[in-house]
């Protein structure tokens, strides 16, 4: 098998340097053309970028759109959909003084106050915005804190236009207070809310399990999205300018954790500076700093094209995906992998002979390409088929990502094998013109061929051939470098292993932001080993007035019943129509149920009652022609969960509260909170990761070995992407960065960029002639130069990161510096000692790699020929043309 590969592997690389050398030829013979048709295939490409949509909400991004908590909140969303928008508020004491006086409540209903009389400039107030509830004949906005206690309806009290109001009847109430009657009140109850919901103390009030006393309340304002979102959003805005006094005040509104996804992108210009960092280096060491063998101007046009492949991947994936937040990297990936690409193509161009004068500049373009194609098309393809098989996960933004990221891998080649050396090949007639870079109106009086610091060309490739190679070659250097890798591996698979994951929206928000300090403020105060969740229990269409659904329903909400003895059910918080109505109807022994037939009829005298009248919003009627009047169709009661807050617990609470509502048999009957979404999700990210990374790492040998056709050689190159992987994991623990799903998208990153500086080695090994060390040093004389380039290329887009003050941004930083020291440390350390030891024997000797190349150059230059024209031996007039039309600035070709 491994003969019948070498022998596939040596007529493809054989097929793929001739095909490399018939396009570069074809392109060095016709630059302006390629240029003009590559930027014109982007322009139609980005066309798609009229189908642009971005996506932001999260349930759409980060949750598996095929879990069963999706397929319930489609089910809860036709009858009870989610127009209610939250924001929290915050009353601080900062010195810790008391607030449970009666002081310190009559400032939290200060606070409230301000709330409510806040008004946006178009005049938007807060009863505009509020939802209300209503209990009998009372109806209110609704909000949610310790205030709730001290409504008394015999202090109740009116506004100027004769309405009850909430706040003034509070206020009355309070007044009549003693302090230690409101201590009292505050840690002894009963903590029921003016419509008879069960407050939750521990939420509204700092310290209440410990002492006391108390030094920090909340408030939670609910409003109404209704129709028109904007309302809202614009009321919450003002709300947050809000100005509270001299109070000690940290708000949530809905809008600011909107909004904190969008903040992402707030760190977007350090990305930039990154870029232009990078930028400026590629075009610094892209050539040799003197008047004419640099290459500012190349370097930009390097940079160009990976901005013309980012723009018809936008265009193309429009097409078929969203836009989501984590997209704001694919600059960065592009830029890593373009820029790796073209500094290998320039490496062979020079190595083919240009600055010798060996061969023409179009000789030198297609032996260049001709050498340098068949790697970047081993690490392209690679790369781009990693992410396209990555796309295969469950989350929709890692999905998206994967293709967008693999797309853009593709053109990025595509535009570096063609755009690039086009600009490459004018350059180089730029060069043998004796023309100055930039501004190439102006001939070089000085050609030497030092540089601005008077060193030789080619300093870096001997380094890497002379110093370092030999260094690595030494027994007294390899093994300690051997035993320290593996020794880094063997730990980080230990720390892998205790990795956990972990993600909060509150990480979002970023530092200095009032959601930042609000949710500071939040974790010192109110923090604890638990939170409280709200569930909803909704049952579905069936006959609800039938014997049996009737003691199904009694068995699953009676006191102590199914739902009330779960374990995860925070007591004295379930709200539920159906045990009032049994109380309404005075049925306490779970045997009784009411008569079938007036069981519509006692449900109507119920909702007219106070109690009844609460929970008109939860049920849903339908009309029946069978019994000529409205039935149930769907109901819903509301409960809080109490969970600790770690993945298991999350996860054995949502699976223990949907096998005790299964328990009881009721048809379409299930429990329902927002944040199952996410813990389904989150019990699949670990999963989800580990399928990522085989399949990449999969993915990338299979590619290798069908393009190396060398079991051993592929296996080498795999090794460098797979202990990147494993240490970034270790690491990930020992530096305490948490698996989420932002960090497995790092890691499935981590195999497309430290791909390349393995491969690479490991290609260049395999075509190169003689002793394994005259072999890694050739190849790290050829490759070690254009892979460090690329790697601190890519450290100055991502090292400005350091200063960012966004969750997402910080965690590129962190994983891209682990992914930049281990890929380079791996590719041109590990990698190159390995293959010292136990390298596979090369494609060629010696004479026959030479013959080899001149058949490939004669063949494709004898085919290449009798197709090219008289006029485009010399420029072509496509050529000639420009030349009339720019002058000077546009120096003619020369002929190969």
């Amino acid at each position: 098998m491994t003969i019948t590969l070498d022998k596939i592997s040596k007529k493809l690389d054989a097929a793929t340097r001739a095909g490399f050398y018939k396009l570069g030829y074809a392109i060095a013979e016709r630059p302006f053309r390629v240029i003009a048709l590559s930027i014109l295939v982007v322009c139609v490409a980005g066309i798609g970028a009229l189908n642009f949509q971005s996506e932001d909400r999260g349930d759409k991004l980060w949750v598996p759109q095929d879990t069963l908590s999706m397929e319930q909140k489609k089910i809860k969303e036709e009858n009870y959909p989610d127009e209610l928008r939250v924001s929290q508020i915050i009353f601080n004491a900062p010195d810790d003084r008391d607030l449970a006086t009666q002081e310190g409540v009559l400032q939290l209903l200060s606070v409230l106050e301000t709330v409510t009389k806040v008004v946006s400039s178009t005049g938007i107030t807060y009863s505009d915005v509020c939802e209300t509830a209503s209990y009998g004949a009372l109806e209110f906005c609704q909000t949610s804190s310790m205030l709730d206690i001290f409504f008394d309806r015999e202090h109740l009290a009116y506004d100027e236009n004769g309405n009850a109001s909430y706040i003034e009847t509070i206020r009355s109430k309070l007044e009549s207070l003693s302090d230690l009657e409101v201590r009292q009140a505050l840690f002894e109850g009963p903590y029921t809310s003016w419509n008879d919901i069960t407050i939750l103390p521990a939420q509204y009030m700092h310290n209440y399990e410990i002492a006391n006393y108390t030094s920090a309340y909340k408030i939670v304002v609910v409003t109404e999205e209704g129709s028109n979102e904007e309302i809202s959003y614009e009321w919450e805005v003002v709300l947050e300018d809000a100005n509270f006094g001299d109070l000690d005040v940290y708000l949530a509104t809905q809008s600011a954790r909107e909004d904190a996804g969008d903040a992402q992108a707030s760190d977007v210009p350090l990305l930039t500076i990154g870029i232009m960092l990078a930028v400026a280096y590629i075009c610094t060491m892209l050539g040799h700093l003197n008047s004419v063998q640099s290459r500012f101007g190349l370097g930009v046009s390097a940079v160009f094209s990976v901005a013309l492949a980012f723009i018809a991947m936008v265009g193309v994936c429009s097409l078929f995906s969203y836009y989501g937040p984590v997209h704001q990297m694919l600059p960065l990936l592009l830029v890593a992998i373009g820029i790796d690409d073209a500094f290998v193509i320039v490496t062979a161009f020079d190595d083919a002979g240009f600055r010798e004068g060996k061969y023409g500049l179009t000789e030198c373009i297609a032996r260049g390409l001709s050498r340098s194609g068949s790697a970047i098309t081993v690490t392209s393809l690679t790369n781009a088929f990693a992410f396209f098989m990555g796309s295969t996960t469950r989350i929709p933004a890692m999905r998206y990502f994967a293709f967008w990221a693999g797309t853009g891998i593709l053109f990025d080649f595509l535009l570096q094998a063609t755009f690039f050396v086009a600009c490459l090949t004018l350059d180089g007639s730029r060069q043998l013109s004796k023309r100055r870079d930039i501004i190439c109106c102006f001939k070089a009086n000085n050609t030497s061929k030092k540089n601005i610091f008077g060193s030789e060309p080619g300093a870096l490739k001997r380094f890497y051939q002379r110093r370092f190679a030999p260094v690595l070659a030494k027994k007294i250097v390899y093994w300690p470098v051997m035993l320290a890798s593996f020794s880094l591996f063997g730990a980080s698979i230990y720390g892998a292993s205790k990795l956990e994951y972990h993600f909060d929206d509150k990480d979002l928000a970023f530092e200095g932001s009032p959601l930042y300090e609000y949710n500071e403020v939040d974790a010192s105060r109110f923090s604890s080993e638990s939170e409280v969740i709200p569930c909803e229990v909704l049952t579905g269409d069936f006959d609800y007035a039938s014997e049996i659904n009737q003691q199904k329903m009694t068995a699953l909400f009676k006191d102590g019943g199914l739902y009330e003895s779960n374990e995860y059910y925070e007591p004295d918080t379930l709200n539920c129509w159906y045990s009032d109505f049994r109380d309404f109807g005075n049925l306490t022994d779970a045997s009784e149920i009411f008569p079938p037939d007036k069981f519509y009829g006692l449900l109507d005298q119920f909702l007219s009652t106070d109690d009844g009248s609460a929970f008109e919003a939860d049920l849903i009627f339908k009309f029946d022609p069978a019994m000529g009047r409205e039935r149930l169709m769907s109901t819903r009661s509301l409960s809080v969960l109490k969970v600790r807050q770690t993945l298991s617990d999350r996860l054995n609470a949502m699976d223990s509260i949907r096998a005790s509502v299964d328990a009881a048999g009721l048809p379409d009957a299930f429990p329902f909170s927002f944040l199952f979404l996410f813990y389904d999700r989150d019990s699949i990210v670990r999963d989800e990761a580990i399928q990522i990374l085989l399949i990449s790492l999969a993915t990338v040998f299979a590619i290798t070995l069908v393009l190396i056709g060398n079991i051993k050689a592929s296996a080498i190159t795999l090794l460098g992407p797979c202990l990147s992987v494993v240490d970034m994991l270790g690491m990930m623990y020992f530096f305490d960065i948490h698996l989420n799903t932002v960090s497995v998208i790092c890691l499935a990153l981590s195999v497309g960029i430290t791909i390349d500086f393995s491969s690479h080695v490991t290609i260049g090994f395999m075509n190169s002639a003689g002793s394994k060390e005259e072999r890694v040093a050739e190849t790290l004389g050829h490759l070690g130069p254009a892979l460090t380039h690329a790697g601190v290329s890519t450290f100055l887009c991502t090292v400005v990161l350091v200063f960012s003050t966004t969750y997402v941004f910080k965690m590129f930083f962190k994983m891209f510096m682990l992914i930049i020291c281990f890929g380079m440390f791996h590719g041109l350390v590990l990698v190159p000692i390995i293959l010292l030891l136990v390298g596979p024997k090369e494609y060629f000797n010696e004479a026959n790699v030479l013959e080899k190349t001149r058949e490939i150059v004669t063949v494709s230059h004898a085919s290449t020929s009798q197709n090219v024209t008289p006029a485009s031996r010399d420029l072509f007039s496509i050529s000639s043309a420009l030349h009339s039309c720019i002058g000077l600035c546009a120096p003619r070709i020369t002929e190969r």
